[in-house]
């Protein structure tokens, strides 16, 4: 006698379906070139800001990887528009 195996579909809820949005607290996370690109200024003048204090710090991603919270990126672009960091 031969058994064939059983076959279970799953349908998903409605509720399930529906888009979750959800906000993290970092948003996105940027590498340099995209940095670079949102706010007009260069590398080395990032890392200038940085140790100044005035530029956000990035979050370390590994031993050689590094990225910015595109939050804070825009934060900093919003002050300096509104005449705050330089």
């Amino acid at each position: 006698m031969r058994v064939s195996p059983v076959i279970h579909t799953i349908k998903p809820s409605v509720s399930s379906l529906k888009s979750q949005t959800v906000r993290s607290d970092v948003g996105q996370l940027w590498r340099l070139p995209t940095v670079v690109a949102e706010t007009g200024i260069s590398k080395t003048e990032i890392y200038r800001k940085m140790k100044a204090g005035t530029f956000p710090t990035p979050i370390k991603l590994g031993i050689r990887a590094v990225a910015w919270s595109s939050y804070a990126v825009q934060d900093w672009v919003k002050s300096v528009i509104n005449g705050g960091a330089q």
